[in-house]
């Protein structure tokens, strides 16, 4: 449990935690932060700066890295055409889920 010290969320005092013979909670590396549901899907923050997930990642907006943003990649490739052998021009991507 974490509680916000004077009422400032960015300084938190951790106060304890809930713990369960049944249910152990993982055995998390120092300066690590786990979130694990019980359908054993998990996200975490690792101490070389990288985000791990496991299960379906949802996200609502856009995604980026240091090349851009997956939508302009995927507007990019959706409107790639080339040159037809028979002097035509491919068409767009049939896109299905």
């Amino acid at each position: 449990m974490v509680l916000a010290h004077e009422g400032d969320a960015e300084h938190g005092v951790i106060a304890g935690r809930a713990w369960s013979d049944k249910a152990q909670a993982p055995d998390t590396p120092a300066g690590e932060l786990w979130l694990t549901h019980r359908s054993g899907s998990w996200v975490r923050l690792l101490n070389d700066g990288t985000v791990s997930v496991k299960g379906d990642l949802h996200v609502d907006g856009d995604v980026f890295d240091r090349s851009g943003s997956l939508d302009r990649l995927r507007q990019h490739y959706d409107g790639h055409k080339h040159s037809d052998p028979q002097g035509g021009v491919s068409g767009v991507a049939d896109l299905q889920d």
